[in-house]
């Protein structure tokens, strides 16, 4: 008698959350591998047959080959050797319990053909931030057949495992035609969003490391703002790196979005030094502001040392783009990092997946900000601070309308000299501080302002009323300082005072 007791698609569902890369791209929109293995505490056998076999799959949804997000992993893949198992070879004391396959022996033949597949659905979610659009974060249920019998050939009881393993992967209202299946209309739209990075990376492609990164940043942040609006509603649009880049002004994004957005275009890039990595890293961050579940990017640079990017907080109406970006902090892996937003502390602590995910050694922040090297870079960084500190001594009076406070000054002076932020920067981050935005100016008295800042001049009559109808019709305000910072007159004023302008190119 073979078949006693039958248990049919067992059903267990995880929660996910994750990150990591280790394969290779394998479509024109596929995200290629950017984190190293040694980067990562690893994949068993078992766990790693399973990604490659869910990643290729998934994939085949993402270029619309295949919209069903219900997938099957052959047990003839997982190399096992056996499927079927006596309770000594599970560890488990006990087959069965009342007559059914026990809770203890079904949760250990899962662990046989699945592993931990909560570390793996982590994996495929860093390492697929494009691909994985659609998939709702609620959890993946795992099934099979599996049936308990006496073997003669072991003269005991088993478990055997009848069919191959299915993944069920829910998709979030946003892009769903079924529970399981991802609309038509979703693939195209975030096949158009992968089109428009390709387009940014490709239009960067022949600068130098560190600029390619700046304007990624910047590029981001014009596209989108913060999503306030997401609140309460479902996982979804939000969330996503496609909401960034499908040209839709009216689709913003929160922390989890520009975080994939800008790993992506990192994914997406052949950097001149190739160990430069882009990971997103979950947690929670407490500063002046806010405090609660947040989303950072960590990257590697050419020094082999790891920075923050939080590009939440680089946007416009937050602390803009001079804070924090590869920037340093003090802490540690286990305890959090404490680092600069403006003028005061951030303090971030890994969410453990992140911890069990990465050895510590990717996830340890250098002390001090990343500062590009002259000539490994070609950026020229300012040799002789006393123009550096007039130029901010200059944006308090001129921005703010004040004289600066020492440790304000003394922390836009560490950002020049580093080399980790230019003119223009600066100029973003007083402009967006917490104290400028307090001043509710009007358009009017905006622009004044970007010229008293930007142009050391008053407004032209043609000039101001340009400006103004551009922020009525709906322009947004990061979008006119980003056309100052790139006029020649920012380029001739920064210039006067040893420092790099920004993104305007110099003049012929």
């Amino acid at each position: 008698m073979k078949v006693l007791s039958k248990i049919a698609r067992t059903i267990l569902t995880a929660a996910l959350m994750g990150s990591i890369i280790l394969a290779n791209g394998a479509s024109v929109f596929a995200s290629p591998a950017s984190v190293p293995m040694s980067s990562l505490n690893g994949l068993s056998g078992v766990e790693m047959a399973t990604f490659d076999s869910l990643r290729s799959q998934i994939i085949n949804t993402a270029s619309g080959a295949n919209l069903s997000t219900v997938y099957e992993v052959p047990l003839s893949s997982l190399g096992l050797g056996s499927c079927s198992w006596t309770a000594a070879d599970l560890n488990v004391s006990s087959l069965l319990s009342g007559g059914q396959i026990s809770s203890e022996a079904k949760n250990a033949v899962l662990n046989k053909v699945a592993g931990d597949y909560n570390l793996v659905i982590s994996t495929l979610l860093e390492d697929c931030p494009y691909e994985l659009f659609w998939y709702d974060k609620n959890g993946v249920s795992i099934n099979c057949s599996v049936y308990y019998h006496y073997e003669p050939s072991v003269g005991n009881y088993v478990i055997s495992v009848e069919s191959n393993v299915y993944y069920y992967f829910g998709v979030a209202g946003d892009y769903a035609a079924g529970s399981y299946q991802v609309s038509p209309n979703a693939i195209a739209r975030a096949q158009a969003a992968a089109n428009n990075a390709r387009a940014i990376v490709a239009r960067y492609a022949g600068l130098s490391d560190y600029d390619k990164l700046v304007h990624y940043r910047d590029e981001i942040c014009a596209l989108v703002s913060y999503d306030y609006s997401s609140s309460g509603r479902a996982y979804g649009d939000p969330w996503q790196l496609i909401s960034v880049f499908d040209g839709d002004p009216n689709t913003n994004v929160v922390c989890e979005g520009y975080s994939k957005a800008f790993k992506y275009l990192c994914d997406l890039t052949t950097f001149n030094n190739s160990s430069i990595a882009c990971y997103t890293v979950g947690g929670n961050i407490s500063d002046p502001y806010e405090s609660g579940p947040h989303m950072i990017n960590v990257i590697r640079m050419d020094d082999g040392s790891n920075y923050i990017v939080d590009l939440t907080n680089a946007d416009e109406g937050s602390y803009g783009s001079a804070s924090p970006f590869l920037s340093g902090a003090n802490g540690s892996v286990q305890g959090g990092y404490s680092y600069i937003i403006n003028n005061g502390n951030a303090y971030f602590t890994y969410d453990s997946k992140f911890v069990r995910l990465f050895n510590a050694g990717a996830l340890t922040i250098h002390g001090t900000d990343y500062a590009p090297v002259a000539g490994g870079y070609n950026v020229n960084i300012p040799s002789d601070p006393s123009g550096a500190q007039s130029f901010i001594e200059r944006l308090y009076t001129v921005a703010l309308g004040r004289a600066s406070d020492p440790t304000g000054a003394q922390y836009w002076l560490q950002k020049v000299m580093s080399g980790s932020s230019t003119g223009g920067d600066l100029a973003r981050g007083f402009l967006f501080s917490q104290e400028f935005l307090g001043k509710n100016t009007t358009n009017e008295e905006f622009v004044t302002v970007l010229y008293h800042t930007f142009f050391d001049r008053e407004p032209d009559a043609p000039g101001l009323q340009y400006w103004v109808n551009n922020l009525q019709n709906g322009m947004s305000r990061q979008d006119v300082i980003n056309g100052f910072i790139n006029s020649i007159e920012w380029y001739h004023l920064c210039t006067s005072y040893g420092i790099r302008s920004g993104s305007a190119a110099a003049p012929n």
